[in-house]
């Protein structure tokens, strides 16, 4: 977030100086700032997925679990389109699900928890106590 708004602050203020105010300039310079940072912030979301595909690999665990957990975001929340998707933090939640289908290649679809029932229990603690939930 720091480096975004630094980023911002310079962006603003290189092109505020070479072009001066001119009539919805501010407006134009936020716009183009906006689909730099989204580029940006989507660019670090899909190396995050990948990230986390490799993890859920390595324990034997198919990325398409990670998969499903996006598609109930997109039933709840829906999905960016056309222009809003170019403005949006995040890739499409489509984009998200196919990755994680793709990185689930070759395994097997395994449905047994990932944890214990006790776990389970401990892990849903430890939500709780951190986020309130």
């Amino acid at each position: 977030p720091t480096r975004i708004a630094l980023r911002t602050a310079g962006s603003f203020g290189v092109l505020g100086m070479l072009f001066g105010d001119f009539a919805g300039g501010a407006a134009m310079l936020f716009l183009a700032n906006r689909l730099i940072e989204a580029t940006y912030t989507q660019d670090a979301e899909a190396a995050a997925d990948s990230f986390a595909h490799a993890r859920l690999r390595d324990v034997g665990i198919p990325p398409s679990a990670l998969g499903g957990l996006f598609e109930t975001l997109r039933t709840q929340h829906g999905d960016s389109h056309g222009l809003a998707a170019h403005f949006a933090s995040h890739p499409p939640l489509g984009d998200r699900i196919a990755a994680a289908q793709a990185a689930s290649a070759g395994m097997p679809n395994v449905t047994d928890p990932s944890l214990s029932p006790a776990e389970f229990r401990d892990l849903q603690a430890i939500c709780r106590s951190n986020w309130g939930g």
